[in-house]
């Protein structure tokens, strides 16, 4: 027999989530394997999120409806059905007040070993947020609790590279503080949770806070230096545990070999291609104008209505890895591809002629035509044609893209035409040439 943390009676204790088991539960549904990645070992797949042997079998059923309360009503409304305002009553301040009082509670020990002269506060708030669990007292105390939605960002300069999977995808929690500030952080996907401690209040937080009742969305934010530190502290600090860029490419491309339908269909692989142009976005404000507009058409390709769904999948990957390769080519190639496009359509305009080139980079062959007279079918034909020319020249296990561009500047609609050929790194079985007019 075991004390109990929330009741302290002794009895056999559960092991429980501190992390509420639901939300692993949607990150396996969502994710490309099937499998979570801990966010402190982010090269090692796990089974479920953190537990701890921390409540007896009441306690833990008590707890256990306030979190299908928050499920139900908030968690997957949000992120399933893309609600971004909320009507609660008392039950969601004594979710997020448990959720702290575990976090608080998980950390409490270490946290007092580094900041003693922070204890009494710690304990006091313990024993407080306890009290209020268990309905002894209806005070909740003097200290506020507050609950920020994140959301896809398409564009922000500043914003570190892989913050959007930390913030959509990751779970964290953590007691934390400096010598004279104490407050609890727990991070869901999509939402994270502040309760402060030392002092009882967040200053420069607008429409997070959560009252016994009321109602609380989007649009939010926080003016908070102290926590903003923190927080891209924190993130720092994991993503020094990341896996390269290279080595995430290879591991999404071996996902989609062996759980192809899952993965394409996944959250996970949403958030990554997301985050993968933003990125992209940075790297591209660098490059040559000619370049830039090469991205932006295979960025803008439109699905081929004709294919399965499954292939439509593919397609918007493959687009996502023709993309990437283009904002990557090394200075010498972008140089010689924007030559070579200005020089073609000069060409055109002073000859009123057709006009195209081929180039030959390292891993990317590029036809750009000018085709100043045919309408859209015609053109589409002549860039099928051309892609499954250059494609039948290429070496035998070469690693290789294809891009097959037609414009025409008389046709506004239609003014870009391309399909394009995209060759998966050698050990995955099979190439995508996908019609992307």
């Amino acid at each position: 027999m075991e004390t109990c943390a929330l009741c302290r009676d002794n009895k056999k204790l559960q092991i429980s989530h501190v992390i509420p088991s639901f939300v692993g539960k949607w990150l396996k549904e969502t994710s490309a394997t099937g499998l979570l990645r801990g966010v402190i070992e982010p090269d090692k797949r796990v089974q479920d999120v953190g537990k701890i042997r921390l409540l007896c079998e009441d306690c833990e059923q008590r707890l256990s409806g306030l979190e299908t309360y928050f499920a139900k009503e908030v968690f997957y409304p949000f992120i399933e059905r893309n609600q971004r305002t909320f009507k609660y009553d008392s039950r969601l301040l004594s979710f997020v007040t448990s959720l702290s009082w575990r976090g608080l509670v998980a950390g409490q020990s270490n946290f007092k070993k580094i900041l003693p002269q922070l204890s009494t506060c710690v304990d006091t708030a313990e024993v407080t947020w306890r009290n209020y669990l268990l309905g002894i007292s209806k005070n909740h105390g003097p200290y506020e609790h507050h609950v920020f939605f994140f959301d896809y960002v398409e564009y922000e300069k500043d914003m570190p590279p892989d913050f959007q999977w930390y913030t959509l995808r990751a779970v964290d929690t953590t007691l934390l503080g400096n010598v004279k500030n104490a407050l609890v952080y727990t991070k869901f996907p999509w939402m994270m949770f502040v309760s402060a401690i030392q002092p009882a209040q967040l200053v420069g937080w607008n429409n997070t806070r959560i009252e016994e009742i009321g109602e609380i969305g989007q649009p939010q934010s926080f003016h908070d230096d102290l926590f903003g530190t923190f927080l891209l502290d924190r993130f720092d600090s994991i993503l020094k545990r990341r896996p390269t860029q290279s080595k995430i490419d290879k591991r999404i491309l071996r996902t989609l070999e062996k759980y192809s339908d899952r993965a394409l269909k996944s959250k996970s692989l949403e958030v990554f291609l997301v985050e993968s142009r933003r990125e992209r976005s940075k790297r591209k404000e660098k490059l040559h104008p000619a370049v830039q507009s090469l991205i932006e058409i295979v960025e803008a390709a439109i699905e081929d209505p004709n294919l399965p769904d499954e292939s439509k999948l593919y397609q918007k990957f493959d687009g996502h890895l023709l993309a990437e390769s283009l904002s990557r080519v090394s200075t010498d190639e972008e140089v010689k591809i924007a030559s070579l496009m200005e020089s073609t359509l000069c060409k055109a305009r002073e000859s009123g002629e057709d006009a195209q080139f081929v180039y030959d980079g390292k891993e990317l062959t590029l036809v750009f035509m000018v085709n100043l007279y045919y309408e859209q079918d015609k053109r589409g034909e002549m860039v099928s044609r051309e892609l499954d020319n250059q494609v039948n020249r290429k070496i035998e296990d070469e690693n290789r893209h294809f891009i097959v561009v037609s414009w025409n500047p008389f046709e506004p609609r239609f003014q870009y035409i391309c399909e394009f050929y995209v060759d998966y790194y050698r050990h995955v079985k099979g190439t995508h040439a996908k019609r992307m007019p």
